[in-house]
């Protein structure tokens, strides 16, 4: 009959002045950015070792393995960001089914 307001602006009587209510679009979000950590950290690696096969595969950067293998593991690092936060949105956001 009545609907609850779950705008985070708007405090809770039973709580007090000081608490407020969390709105589902909030605890989804904070979700997503769990699940995107996750993804990013395997991503991430997985990444960084794709990369290095890639450095050490190829006769002109093997030679100088040193100075390309940490630049090679950063961006893949780097990559896996914005994919590791597509996916997560995707896993994160309610099946249309």
């Amino acid at each position: 009959m009545f609907r609850r307001h779950l705008n985070p602006a708007i405090a809770h009587p039973a709580l007090g002045s000081g608490a407020r209510l969390t709105a589902p679009a909030e605890q989804q979000e904070k979700i997503m950015i769990k699940v995107a950590m996750l993804l990013w950290i395997i991503g991430g690696a997985t990444l960084a070792g794709m990369m290095i096969i890639a450095v050490l595969a190829v006769p002109s950067l093997s030679e100088q393995a040193m100075h390309w293998i940490p630049i090679a593991v950063g961006c893949g690092f780097v990559i896996a960001m914005p994919v590791s936060f597509l996916v997560a949105r995707k896993i994160a956001r309610p099946s249309m089914r």
